[in-house]
């Protein structure tokens, strides 16, 4: 084998270890099996037609990491500590719904369901921090966040400053007392999971515990998902709610094999130059 022949090989073993340290490092990272996860609805889009790049859209692909490697702030803890992903402040974890299906929003709250001799009632941290809260029932009574009992609406919350009603009496008739636990809600959705207002079809009656959470979305990988969504004959999902992510697929890929292109090109003309100076 000529030195030539050498260096090609190198280079070959190099690629293939760099694609192994890759998955490696993917692995230890991520901490959970499968290591990705594809989103298929449009609830934590922040454009209602189109898709954003460091936002959760249709037709994306997440990294995902075990929840016991994360530190999960809910929107109003991460108000006050500054923290955010995607978007808006908060973790965005993927949950198992009441009908078995996988939902991928952020946590807005956190409660602690208690009980005195009155009943139930709920604690939320952080809610005292929050700017602008009040009774939905009562605007203009004074609550204790730490001993609530009636419905509570939250204003200007997050990217779109909505009104959002939270239904604690709903959540309590759900939850026993020693329960701890999240209210969810899609970026791109108006009510809460918990909500009554779904009727007997609510994503998920309770609170979002622990054992509900399967895994916590890190990063995104933009588009690639709508490669497997076509695939499946669902392409019609994408073209609604993010048409602009196939394109935009194309577009990269298109600059990706220019690159490789390019490196190969300039590879080949290397070793050309070396063989004209052998001569």
């Amino acid at each position: 084998m000529d030195r030539e022949d050498k260096n090609t090989l190198i280079a070959i073993v190099a690629i293939l270890l760099v694609f192994l340290s890759g998955y490696v490092g993917i692995h230890i990272y991520s901490g959970h099996n499968p290591y990705f996860s594809l989103v298929t609805s449009q609830s934590m889009q922040h454009d209602d037609h189109s898709s954003e790049l460091g936002i959760i859209d249709t037709g994306d692909m997440v990294i995902v990491r075990d929840k016991s490697m994360i530190d999960l702030q809910t929107y109003l803890e991460g108000r006050t500590t500054g923290f955010g992903t995607f978007g808006d402040y908060g973790s965005v974890i993927i949950y198992r719904g009441d009908y078995g299906s996988s939902i991928i929003h952020r946590l807005l709250l956190q409660i602690e369901v208690k009980e005195d001799s009155s009943g139930k009632y709920a604690s939320i941290p952080y809610l005292d921090a929050y700017p602008s809260w009040e009774s939905a029932d009562s605007p203009g009574t004074e609550l204790d966040p730490d001993m609530l009992r009636e419905d509570i609406i939250l204003k200007d919350l997050g990217y779109r400053g909505l009104d959002v009603y939270i239904n604690i009496e709903f959540i309590l008739s759900k939850t026993d007392a020693g329960v701890s636990g999240y209210v969810t809600m899609g970026d791109n959705n108006t009510i809460i999971d918990q909500s009554s207002f779904y009727g007997t079809d609510f994503v998920i009656a309770g609170l979002v515990t622990e054992d509900r959470i399967i895994s916590v979305p890190v990063i995104e990988i933009p588009w690639v998902g709508c490669l497997k969504l076509s695939f499946d004959g669902r392409a019609y999902i994408v073209d609604h709610h993010s048409p602009n992510s196939l394109p935009s697929l194309g577009f990269f890929m298109l600059g990706m094999l220019f690159l490789v292109l390019s490196l190969y090109v300039l590879y080949i003309g290397v070793i050309t130059e070396k063989r004209r100076k052998k001569t």
